[in-house]
């Protein structure tokens, strides 16, 4: 062992394990020594007569300096052996040569009235990134603003125009925080104002908004960052700004301390944006939890200080609406699991008997729709993976034939046309715009990549039935050259919450995965919205335990069709989606050889005491509910390790600036599980101390991530191409 890693090591705490790697050329024996933490002190705590010991609580100070350097002794280990694979590096540099044949991203493209293009792009050498725009029948690309101008640590994260390309607001961040800053770019000087904007964040939560008369925008102020306080992300609201002023702050519209009549907790986000449509009101929405929101209406003239009017509730269900003359027109999942199109007066409305436009498909989930020249539009996603798009015009209903067999669109309208994205598991984010009278697509991106290694890749789309007899829909994706020997890496990747529905999209790590004989599936769990409400409802709060035993089925099925075996098999899990991978690890360690953990919830009785708990509780529960305690227990990975079972290799990677799911969360997870297992499989914990939730923003450090822990599991599961230098 490496004499910088200056380990301590005691025999009742420290674990040494051996473990055998055999590649095609030599057997190798690799001696690991997991890092001591010394501070430990059970603490117990019960709920409702149940006594829940937690031997790790120390961990969960991180300003105590023998916490910091364990986890510093935990990243040096886990770097050690991951920077001695042997082919992580060739993985690495693959990737990022395919990702920069994408120029843009669905993200990063905005098109503007004129049909200019506006865009982000990278610059590796100087490790910054610039807003180009470019006429779309000219080759010349002109940059507009780099982050390098404001500093070497900053990179923007998001921009907005306003309607008449004149004025840009542009979010930077220094690489792994949250905290944002707003410059406005002048497109007729070609310089940014003197004043910048504080405490703002667009691209993690809120938008920015711009008044008809392109000088005013609205934007979410953020007053609290810290990552590691029970404040961050709190008393957040939303201000209206005038680029004509010198100040460095907006007006308050619209908050829990301006609004107290109105029902605005500190943990809710009150945003305001526009009906596009008329661009005659301002709507005020408060999430309030299961994807519905509160929302209110006034008049936009009265933007400066608004007289906020109930507009419809969260029981409504309503998702998505339009406002088009008096008439309201919504997306529903009331009384409609898979959601119906209705409309009603504005002037009166009436949601006990809406107008339905649209009925609620038997099979198909209705998930965006835009109305053009008084025609409705729509698309719709059968078990989160068969994308299709309709027209109703004067009542009659007609199906359009997309440029090509998609996964997953959505429709979107700028200056009355309409554009519709398509994109699949093989093939990457593609926009079109749709003539509505000639009914034709036109292609519009700035490129047309081509990835000829993935075209004959095999994409099955099946259904996998539970016991108690639900049909989970399954993703498979493999090369043509597989064969079902049970003996094929295979690595599942889940999620199940929020009602997000995994749908298609192309992701060149997986795609390099499979490309180097592995198997990419993604069970669509119960939790998300592959099957409409019912599906997300069947995996929330007290139904969680269906979101982690539907990863548990799909895997008893892949190993008894031959697809793997246990062997070869790999869970993965990110964020929210650290439940779905974690419970089905510690519930039944045999099926898998390995757990994949990416800035994992995994401590769910104690989601309450992080930084951004408080808005955890409406999707998990809280313990101050018994019957919710008793779920969130369920949830919990870290209390469901048991001493003396034989636990797979585990990787678990966090970032010590995030604030969604704090460090020590997973921290504890692996601190206990090291001591707990009896296996000689590794479990590595990796630690970015300038990251947060989503990497340091940098395209190089996201990629980096990903390989190393697709190094990882191919590694374990014996490819001869990722073995120990």
């Amino acid at each position: 062992m490496d004499n910088k890693l200056n380990f301590k090591i005691t025999k009742s705490i420290v674990i040494c394990i051996l473990f055998i790697v055999t590649s095609c050329s030599k057997k190798q024996e690799v001696a690991l020594f997991y890092p001591e933490f010394s501070n430990i002190s059970t603490t117990i705590d019960t709920f409702y007569g149940m006594k829940v010991p937690d031997p790790y609580r120390n961990l969960e100070n991180l300003n105590d300096s023998t916490v910091i350097k364990w986890l510093h002794l935990q990243n040096n280990l886990a770097s050690e052996y991951l920077n001695k694979i042997k082919g992580r590096k060739q993985f690495l540099t693959h990737a990022l040569q395919i990702s920069n044949k994408e120029k843009v991203t669905k993200e990063h493209l905005h098109i503007n009235k004129e049909g200019v293009f506006f865009y982000l792009k990278i610059d590796p050498s100087k490790n910054s990134n610039t807003l180009y725009m470019k006429e779309s029948d000219s080759p010349e690309e002109i940059p507009l603003y780099t982050s390098a101008l404001y500093g070497d640590n900053y990179l923007i994260n998001y921009y907005k125009f306003n309607d008449n390309s004149t004025k840009v607001a542009i979010s930077l961040s220094k690489k792994g925080e949250d905290a944002s800053i707003l410059v406005i770019y002048d497109m007729t000087t070609k310089k940014t104002f003197d004043q910048t904007i504080i405490n703002v964040s667009p691209s993690l939560v809120g938008d920015i908004t711009w008044l008809p008369d392109n000088n005013r925008f609205i934007y979410l102020e953020i007053p609290h960052f810290d990552y590691q306080d029970k404040s961050y992300l709190t008393n957040t609201q939303s201000m209206l700004y005038d680029t004509s002023s010198m100040s460095a702050r907006g007006k308050v519209i619209f908050s829990s301390q301006k609004n107290t009549e109105l029902d605005i907790k500190k943990e809710d986000f009150p945003f305001v944006q526009i009906n596009q449509s008329t661009k005659k009101y301002i709507l005020g929405s408060i999430d309030k939890g299961l994807g519905y929101k509160e929302v209110y209406i006034e008049d936009i003239a009265h933007v400066d200080n608004p007289n906020w009017k109930l507009l419809f509730t969260k029981d409504q269900k309503i998702t998505r609406f339009r406002i088009i003359g008096d008439q309201l027109i919504y997306l529903t999942s009331k009384n409609s699991s898979n959601f119906s199109i209705c409309t009603t007066p504005l002037s009166n409305p009436n949601f006990e008997s809406p107008k339905i436009l649209v009925k609620e498909k038997e099979d198909e989930v209705i998930r965006t729709y835009e109305i053009v020249n008084n025609d409705l539009y729509y698309t719709t996603i059968k078990n989160g993976v068969h994308a299709s798009f309709y027209s109703l015009k004067q009542g009659v209903e007609t199906k359009i034939k997309l440029p090509y067999t998609s996964g997953n669109s959505d429709l979107s309208l700028l200056n009355n046309e309409l554009y519709i994205s398509i994109k699949g598991w093989t093939k990457p984010y593609t926009l079109y715009k749709y003539n509505t009278s000639h009914e034709t697509f036109e292609y519009i991106m700035l490129d047309k990549p081509s990835f000829p290694n993935f075209e004959d890749f095999i994409v099955k789309e099946i259904e996998v039935p539970t016991k108690d007899s639900v049909l989970i829909p399954v993703s498979i994706i493999h090369s043509k050259n597989i064969k079902r020997n049970g003996k094929n890496p295979t690595i599942m990747l889940s999620y199940g919450a929020y009602g997000a529905s995994m749908t298609p999209f192309f992701y060149t790590p997986f795609m390099l995965w499979v490309e180097q004989g592995g198997i990419w599936v993604i069970p669509h769990v119960r939790g998300g919205g592959e099957k409409g409400d019912a599906w997300y409802k069947a995996g929330y709060k007290t139904t969680k335990s269906n979101t982690w035993n539907d990863v548990i089925t799909t895997a008893e099925y892949l190993i008894e069709n031959n697809y793997t075996s246990p062997d070869y098999l790999v869970n993965m899990g990110s964020s929210a989606g650290g439940i779905a991978a974690g419970r089905s690890l510690t519930e039944r360690p045999d099926l898998f050889k390995v757990g994949i953990l990416d800035v994992p919830s995994l401590n769910l009785v104690r989601s309450e005491e992080q930084p951004y708990g408080l808005n955890s509780v409406k999707e998990f529960g809280t313990v101050k509910d018994s019957t919710e305690f008793f779920a969130l227990y369920e949830m919990d990975s870290y209390h469901h390790i048991k001493e003396g079972v034989a636990y797979p290799s585990i990787i678990v990677n966090t970032g010590i600036k995030d604030g969604l799911v704090t460090p020590w969360d997973p921290a504890k997870f692996v601190a206990r599980i090291q001591q707990a297992t009896t296996s000689n499989n590794p479990i590595l914990f990796t630690i970015d101390f300038n990251a947060g939730h989503s990497g340091d923003g940098t395209t190089q450090k996201y990629y980096d991530d990903i390989t190393k822990l697709l190094s990882f599991a191919f590694w374990q599961t014996g490819h001869p191409d990722y073995q120990l230098e």
